[in-house]
C-alpha cells in the first residue's frame, strides 16, 4: 500500500493508470482539505493487503471479505476506465479513499462493488 498523506508530496507511483486517477481524484477535493486530519488516499497494488484488518490513523478497517465492511464502512464506489476508487468512512470525520486497478480485485468482491458504482 502507498499512503498519500499530502496532495503535493507523496512517493512515486509507477503504474500510470493509478497515477492518473490519483491526480484526477486529488484535484476534485477542495483546496482547504486537511491531509491527513480528514483522511487520505491509499494506492493498493496487491489486493491481499485488503483481506486483513487494517489500521488507519488508529482506526481499524475490517477486511473487504468481512460483510461488516460493506454494511458499515463503505461510502462510495467509483469506476473510471480500469481503476476503481472505494471511499471508506472510518469515523464521522475521517475517511480513506482506496484506489486500485479493477483487475486485481477477486471476482466475488468485484460483484459486490460494481452494483454500488456511482
Amino acid at each position: 500500500m502507498i499512503e498519500i498523506l499530502s496532495k503535493d508530496n507523496y512517493p512515486p507511483i509507477t503504474n500510470q493508470s493509478l497515477q492518473d486517477y490519483l491526480h484526477y481524484s486529488l484535484n476534485r477535493l477542495p483546496n482547504d482539505y486537511l491531509y491527513p486530519d480528514f483522511g487520505y488516499f491509499v494506492i493498493v497494488e496487491d489486493f491481499s493487503e485488503l483481506e486483513t484488518t487494517n489500521t488507519f490513523n488508529n482506526i481499524q478497517m475490517p477486511s473487504l471479505r468481512d460483510d461488516t465492511f460493506f454494511e458499515r464502512y463503505l461510502e462510495l464506489v467509483e469506476l473510471k476506465d480500469d481503476v476503481i476508487e472505494i471511499v471508506v468512512l472510518l469515523d464521522t470525520d475521517f475517511g480513506i479513499s482506496i484506489i486500485m486497478e479493477k483487475a486485481i480485485i477477486p471476482l466475488d468482491i468485484l460483484e459486490k462493488l460494481l452494483p454500488l458504482v456511482h
